[in-house]
């Protein structure tokens, strides 16, 4: 039986569910879907037509398209298509054959992109040194927003840039993820970022705390989101695969803890249990392993509308 299905993991491409396959496609920029058991099938858009062009990916260039890697997964069984959003909306794909069909909803996206900063935290010892409080530093963050762009780019067409990536030392700092703390570092001069135009009058200011904090909320054990100063607290996390820690944890929690923001950036955000009355499949992005980071289609709606 013909099928739409994903070509790589969490590219924007939704087909785990039979009945529910959907795509994002960013405007003006291509996305990739496979139609399995596709031969002979006719392909098209059957709704909003303006809003993508689709063209069929010859066999031969697969492994330029798609990847060398990736295009190992593809057999005689596969046809590769790229879907190239014109204008933001929804649209949808059509495969028939005779008596037989397959599809596939699509939503165009337009470009949202957001500055994000990190601050080192320092404590200030007796002779008034800075004592790091992480074991991490600026030079972490660009492979971070790298992170972060891998997720959100290819699955909302949402982007990072990097601002500041510097030490910050402070004396008197507490240990938990607090109200206070919070605002403490919202409100010290040193992190203050001139904001820009559109969505980057918003800036997204991340602080690293060390491995001592503690977090208020039992379900954020590695993470803060202060929702009044819109900053994010961060405890450290290293990598232990023997131990069952994830391959890139602190960009888990990273990407968890930004969803936080982007669901209450727009002033219309609710917590944790909000996706169980609004019929997410999961909570913000908690479908996450370190590796494997999904964005529920709800959110991409939610964070990056029409």
């Amino acid at each position: 039986m013909a099928k739409f299905i994903e070509i790589e993991r969490n590219k924007g491409v939704d087909s785990n569910i039979p009945g529910t396959e959907w795509m994002m496609v960013p405007v003006g920029k291509p996305n990739l879907v496979v139609l399995e058991d596709g031969e002979g099938f006719a392909v098209r858009a059957s709704e909003h037509k303006e809003k993508i062009t689709i063209l069929e990916v010859a066999r031969q260039k697969f492994p330029v398209v798609a990847g060398k890697i990736v295009s190992l997964f593809l057999s005689e069984r596969h046809r590769l298509f790229m879907v190239t959003g014109k204008n933001g909306g929804e649209a949808r794909i059509a495969a028939k054959k005779d008596k037989s069909s397959a599809e596939i909803k699509v939503s165009v996206h337009g470009s949202r992109t957001f500055s994000i900063s990190f601050f080192f935290l320092q404590d200030v010892d007796a002779k008034k040194v800075p004592v790091s409080r992480t074991v991490f530093g600026p030079k972490d963050a660009k492979e971070w927003v790298e992170g972060l762009n891998s997720v959100y780019g290819s699955q909302a067409n949402i982007w990072f840039k990097l601002g500041k990536a510097v030490t910050l030392a402070l004396p008197g700092l507490e240990s938990s993820a607090s109200a206070s703390s919070a605002q403490l570092l919202a409100d010290h001069k040193d992190t203050q970022i001139a904001p820009g135009k559109g969505d980057l009058q918003v800036p997204i200011r991340v602080f690293l705390a060390g491995s001592s904090l503690t977090s208020q909320d039992s379900g954020h054990p590695n993470g803060f989101f202060h929702i009044a100063t819109k900053v994010i607290l961060m405890k450290d996390q290293v990598a232990n695969v023997s131990q069952g820690v994830t391959p890139r944890p602190m960009l888990k929690t990273l990407a968890h803890e930004i969803g936080h923001f982007m669901t209450h950036v727009r002033g219309a955000g609710q917590g944790h249990e909000f996706y169980k009355k609004a019929g997410y499949q999961n909570d913000i992005l908690n479908t996450l392993d370190g590796n494997d980071i999904k964005i529920p289609k709800q959110r991409v709606y939610d964070w990056n509308p029409w």
